[in-house]
């Protein structure tokens, strides 16, 4: 399921964070945050139980050299409240900052936290469900072998 508050579109500017709300966790076993970014950010989830002291907090750095412009990292839920926050690590505004969630049931197949790259031909075998809000549907999301993201019809 797309998480509802802890998605944005955006310009970030040097040393500057974007701070998503908090949301409820209940029936999902994990978050998975794609970042889509031009240089290096920090990315932070904070847990709570109680809404108010996030006790849980679980960093990744996303480093360009190594993850390129995209990655997709998991975390488990540990408690009945979540949000996410991204930090801008340069010294540089990024342009475009691009940051989906979505809830899940269970882990994705992946044997680490950080993704493959991958050359050649990709063929989708499940893609990912956002919520277009324009026409009130879903649409099927997923990526090119350049990570270029598609959008199905």
């Amino acid at each position: 399921m797309e998480s509802k508050y802890n998605n944005t579109r955006q310009i970030l500017e040097v040393g500057t964070s974007w701070l998503g709300e908090r949301e409820i966790t209940t029936d999902f076993a994990m978050l998975a945050v794609n970042i889509i970014t031009t240089q290096n950010i920090t990315l932070t989830v904070s847990q709570s139980i109680d809404g108010v002291n996030y006790d849980f907090v679980d960093q990744f750095a996303h480093e360009i050299n190594i993850n390129g412009t995209s990655s997709t990292t998991q975390f488990p839920v540990k408690a009945l409240f979540i949000k996410c926050s991204v930090h801008n690590d340069s010294i540089v505004d990024i342009p475009l900052l691009v940051v989906t969630s979505i809830f899940l049931n269970t882990s994705m197949n992946s044997t680490s936290e950080q993704p493959t790259h991958i050359t050649g031909a990709v063929s989708v075998v499940n893609a990912m469900l956002a919520n277009d809000y324009t026409f009130n549907t879903l649409r099927q999301l997923s990526c090119d072998d350049t990570g270029k993201l598609l959008v199905r019809f």
